[in-house]
């Protein structure tokens, strides 16, 4: 995170709120940081889940992911929106 600057890419991140492998303080960190350098960048923490909650084998927090992830890209003008 120290790497973080104004030229940073938009980022998007999806985690799981009993992630073992990544606090979600740190993707909280990650934000604020971000946001101070006026880049874009999402967070959305799923409750209750686990590391890799949204694979293809979750069905629902994969659409849920998905839907979430084509809505950034979209808002950056990646996608054209579907909504």
């Amino acid at each position: 995170m120290h790497n973080l600057s104004a030229k940073t890419p938009p980022t998007v991140v999806f985690l799981s709120s009993q992630d073992k492998h990544i606090p979600v303080a740190t993707a909280e960190n990650y934000k604020t940081l971000m946001e101070e350098k006026a880049v874009r960048s999402g967070l959305h923490i799923y409750e209750g889940q686990k590391h890799g909650f949204f694979s293809f084998s979750h069905k629902e927090y994969f659409e849920k992911t998905i839907a979430k992830m084509d809505q950034f890209l979209a808002s950056l003008g990646y996608l054209q929106p579907q909504w």
